[in-house]
C-alpha cells in the first residue's frame, strides 16, 4: 500500500484508481486464473500486479515480474502520461488496456473508448471498481487510519473476471443460511 500511495502522489493520480486497475488486472494479486506463480499473466506477456505487457513496454522485459514497486511505479507513470495525452480519464484508462493508438482510432470515429478494450468494458469496469473502493473506504486512503489494513481483503481485493469479492462473499453468506 505505501508503494501505491507514493506513486499516486508522485504522478498526481488517485490512489483508488491505481488500486482499481490492479484489481481488474490481477485481483490485487489474488487471481490465480490470471497469474502464474511468477506474477506473469497466463498469456506470458503481462508482468506483475499491474500486468505491464512486455510486447509494448521494454521495462517489463528488464524487471522481474515480482518487483512490485517497479511495476506499480511504471504503471502509474504510464497512466499519468496517457491522461496528459488523451481528452478524458476514461480514454486514458481504456488506453492503459488497449494502447493509445487503438483508443485514438475509436475516438476519431466518435465511439466510446471502451470499444477498443478487452471485453469492450475495461475503463467502465475500472471506474466502477474505483467508485466502490472510494465508497467502501469513505476516503482517499490515509492508510494510517485505525482498522484500515484489516479491511483490505473485504474492501479492495476485487476478484478478477466477473464480479466483486464483496458480492461473492454475500453469495456465500446466503448459501450458508440456505437461501
Amino acid at each position: 500500500m505505501p508503494v501505491f500511495k507514493g506513486v499516486a502522489n508522485k504522478y498526481g493520480l488517485s490512489l483508488s484508481l491505481l488500486l482499481a486497475i490492479a484489481s481488474r488486472e490481477t485481483g490485487m494479486g489474488t487471481d490465480t486464473y490470471v497469474l502464474a506463480n511468477n506474477w506473469t499473466g497466463r498469456d506470458g506477456h503481462g508482468k506483475g500486479i499491474m500486468q505491464i505487457d512486455d510486447r509494448y513496454h521494454a521495462i517489463a522485459q528488464m524487471i522481474p515480474a515480482d518487483d512490485h514497486p517497479a511495476n506499480i511505479e511504471y504503471a502509474a507513470r504510464f497512466l499519468s502520461d496517457l491522461r496528459k495525452a488523451l481528452p478524458s480519464k476514461k480514454a486514458a484508462i481504456a488506453a492503459y488496456n488497449a494502447g493509445i493508438n487503438g483508443v485514438k482510432n475509436v475516438l476519431a470515429q466518435g465511439l466510446d473508448p471502451d470499444v477498443a478494450t478487452t471485453g469492450n468494458n475495461y475503463a467502465a469496469d475500472v471506474l466502477r471498481r474505483q467508485k466502490m473502493i472510494q465508497k467502501e473506504t469513505g476516503f482517499e486512503f490515509p492508510i494510517t487510519k485505525a482498522g484500515f489494513m484489516q479491511s483490505i481483503p473485504a474492501l479492495l481485493l476485487l476478484s478478477g473476471g466477473g464480479g466483486l469479492l464483496v458480492e461473492q462473499l454475500k453469495t456465500r453468506k446466503k448459501q450458508k443460511k440456505g437461501t
